[in-house]
C-alpha cells in the first residue's frame, strides 16, 4: 500500500516451493515494519511499528506499537495497537511469555511459589507439651512467663518470646540443615535472662535453649557483668577444724565477690583497674603506716605550700 511494508514469511527450510508457503504483509497507508517475531504454539506472533491505521486500529497522523497473531493459513487473527500516555513510541523487540495473561494478572499478582507461614502445631513437631513453660525478659526487670498452648506454632511461639522482651532482644526462626529452631538475640548494650519453667514443665530442653544471661556487648564499659559465689560446689562443712577454716576462708571470698558487685552496680562507668594497679594497691595496704622521717618532711612540704599560698 505504502512504500514501506512489514511481512512474515513462511518457507521450507530446503528453500525448495511447496504449497504450505505463505507471505502476510502487515501494513497501513504509511510506512510500517516489523521489529519481532515469536513462534508459541504454532502460532506466529509478529511486533513493529505502524504509521498509521493497520487492521482498523490507530491513527492515520501518528505512529503507533503493534502486535499481531498470525494463523496457520497466514492471515492475521488478532492485532492490537499501542501507544504510551506521551504520544507514539517505536516498539524494537517482542518477548513472549508462554504462560499467556490470567487472573492474577488482573489481580496485580505474582504467578510462581508463595512463601506462606508454618501453621504446623509445635506440640505436635517437638516434644513440648501442653503446659509446658520457660521465663524470658530484660534483665534486672520481673520476667514473663510463657506458657506452651494447644494451637501455638513456631511463629506464634516468637511473637510472645519478642513482646516478651521488648528492646531488649528479638526472636526469629532459622533454618539451617533443615531444621528450624528459634534463635534469640540481644540488643547493644542490652541483656535478656533466660529462666527455667516449673519442674516437670520446663520447656528450655524440648526448645534446645539454655538458661542463662544473652549479652551482646558484656566486655565494654558498662556492660552485663556476671559475679560467681562459687558457694554451690564449695561443700561447707564445719565438722572438723580444717573444714571450719576452709569455710571461713570461702565465705570470705564469696563476701569480697559480693563487695565487688555491689561496686559495679553503685558504679557502672568505673575504670577496672590493671593487674599490676591491684599489685601496686596491695602492696600499699600491706605497707603500713610511713616511717617517721617522711611524714615530718611531707608537713614541711605542706607548711611551705601552705605559705607559697598565702
Amino acid at each position: 500500500v505504502a512504500g514501506q511494508e512489514g511481512f512474515v514469511a513462511r518457507l521450507d527450510s530446503g528453500l525448495i516451493s511447496t504449497v504450505a508457503d505463505r507471505a502476510t504483509y502487515l501494513g497501513s497507508a504509511r510506512e510500517d515494519s516489523v521489529k519481532g517475531l515469536a513462534i508459541v504454539g504454532g502460532n506466529i506472533y509478529a511486533a513493529g511499528v505502524s504509521g498509521g491505521v493497520l487492521a482498523g486500529q490507530g491513527s492515520s497522523n501518528s505512529k503507533a506499537g503493534f502486535l499481531t497473531r498470525l494463523g496457520d493459513a497466514g492471515e492475521a487473527a488478532w492485532t492490537r495497537t499501542f501507544n504510551s500516555a506521551g504520544g507514539s513510541f517505536a516498539l524494537s523487540g517482542l518477548a513472549v511469555d508462554p504462560s499467556g495473561r490470567s487472573v492474577l494478572d488482573a489481580l496485580g499478582l505474582p504467578r510462581g511459589v508463595v512463601a506462606a507461614s508454618d501453621t504446623a502445631l509445635i506440640t505436635s513437631r517437638s516434644a513440648l507439651r501442653v503446659g509446658d513453660e520457660f521465663r524470658i525478659g530484660a534483665e534486672g526487670v520481673r520476667l514473663t512467663t510463657i506458657k506452651i498452648s494447644a494451637s501455638d506454632t513456631m511463629a506464634s511461639l516468637v511473637t510472645a518470646i519478642n513482646r516478651a522482651m521488648g528492646a531488649a532482644g528479638g526472636a526469629q526462626i532459622v533454618r539451617e540443615d533443615g531444621v528450624e529452631r528459634i534463635k534469640i538475640n540481644a540488643r547493644d548494650g542490652k541483656a535478656v535472662r533466660i529462666a527455667s519453667g516449673r519442674a516437670g514443665h520446663d520447656a528450655l530442653p524440648a526448645l534446645g535453649i539454655t538458661e542463662g544471661i544473652i549479652v551482646l556487648n558484656g566486655g565494654a564499659r558498662g556492660g552485663i557483668k556476671n559475679f560467681g559465689l562459687g558457694l554451690a560446689a564449695a561443700d561447707l562443712k564445719l565438722d572438723t577444724k580444717a573444714n571450719i577454716i576452709r569455710t571461713k576462708a570461702e565465705l570470705s571470698a564469696a563476701v569480697s565477690i559480693v563487695r565487688q558487685a555491689y561496686n559495679a552496680l553503685l558504679y557502672p562507668n568505673a575504670k577496672e583497674q590493671s593487674a599490676a594497679e591491684k599489685a601496686l594497691a596491695e602492696r600499699r595496704q600491706n605497707a603500713g603506716p610511713a616511717p617517721p622521717y617522711y611524714s615530718a618532711q611531707i608537713a614541711n612540704y605542706q607548711a611551705a605550700l601552705a605559705r607559697l599560698g598565702g
